[in-house]
């Protein structure tokens, strides 16, 4: 992604990287810190967020608190009043309502990529919700709300997000097909065939010739 963003002109637009809820948007926020790209990766409606701590008084002992108040996905009653928040119509998906939250941020724990780290950084974005009045007709799913993690340089457009995330359907659906037409995904045999054997038996051994008697090796023993 670094090296996308550096072949793209600067004068543009700042580019947009969207990803399914296989990729941690975490981890891609946190590396992409600073460069000129944003990230839209989709949550599931399990994770759980945390604002800012509230400022500490004066004179308080202890060590000064990293998680504010928690923003449960699932739980509206953790909500707190969006930042931004638009209603859009759209053909396919009826009254479209998409609202943001910034400066959220996980509880990361020191495992996997983080293993051995002195101290965890507070990587901050802005949680999306996306709700829709109805699906597509030839939809199979039942859920009409869509989770997303944006992060980037300046402001989230709302707009832009939801558009850029459905459109990725329709990229990731022309891929495969066109990987089908092409016979990328037909099965690779191994040719040529390695020759047929002769129906001839072989000789075998010299009638006469002694056989060496078997070689014997030592036992193998675990040292105590």
């Amino acid at each position: 992604m670094k090296g996308v963003v550096e072949l793209l002109p600067s004068d543009r637009e700042v580019p947009l990287f969207v990803f399914d809820a296989g990729y941690d948007g975490i981890a891609l926020a946190e590396e992409l810190r600073g460069e000129r790209a944003e990230v839209l990766v989709g949550i599931s409606s399990s994770r759980v967020f945390h604002h800012d701590p509230a400022v500490s008084e004066d004179g308080v002992r202890g060590r000064p608190a990293r998680h504010g108040t928690r923003f449960v996905l699932a739980e509206e009653a953790t909500w707190t009043p969006p930042e931004y928040e638009i209603v859009l119509a759209d053909p396919s998906y009826g009254a479209v309502r998409v609202r943001a939250w910034c400066g959220l941020h996980p509880k990361l724990h020191g495992r996997g990529r983080r293993k051995g780290a002195a101290e965890l950084r507070i990587v901050r974005a802005t949680v999306i919700r996306v709700d829709v009045e109805h699906l597509p007709t030839l939809c199979g799913r039942a859920d009409k709300t869509l989770w997303l993690w944006w992060s980037g340089p300046g402001e989230v457009d709302l707009k832009r997000c939801f558009r850029a995330y459905l459109r990725r359907f329709d990229i990731e659906h022309a891929f495969r097909f066109v990987k089908g037409t092409l016979g990328w995904t037909t099965p690779h045999l191994c040719t040529p065939a390695l020759p047929p054997k002769s129906p001839t038996p072989v000789p075998g051994r010299p009638r006469g010739t002694p056989r060496p008697p078997t070689t014997r090796y030592p036992a193998v023993k675990r040292a105590a």
